[in-house]
């Protein structure tokens, strides 16, 4: 794994990349956005998922369904933070 030194702005970043497959790591926790996940739903504030944050809580998780969803795929290693990047183990 390797750090950037500047993102696209110019500004120190703090982003891991994954050697193996080029792709961006969220400095963002797994095991943290899946405890907060399953004991405080408020994970989607964590990995700066704001708008859809607000609907979860407003929804209480989509009825359930997306409280379950979300669950899965921070398991099976699916869910992304804001930008896409996957999060950090």
């Amino acid at each position: 794994m390797s750090y950037n030194d500047l993102n696209d702005n110019g500004m120190k970043s703090a982003v891991v990349r994954d050697s193996e497959s080029n792709n961006e790591i969220s400095d963002r926790s797994w095991i943290a956005t899946l405890l907060l996940a399953i004991f405080l739903p408020v994970h989607r504030f964590y990995v700066g998922k704001i708008g859809t944050g607000i609907l979860y809580l407003l929804t209480a998780g989509g009825f359930g369904i997306w409280y379950i969803a979300d669950i899965v795929m921070i398991l099976l290693d699916v869910f992304t933070d804001k930008q896409g990047r996957k999060l950090r183990k």
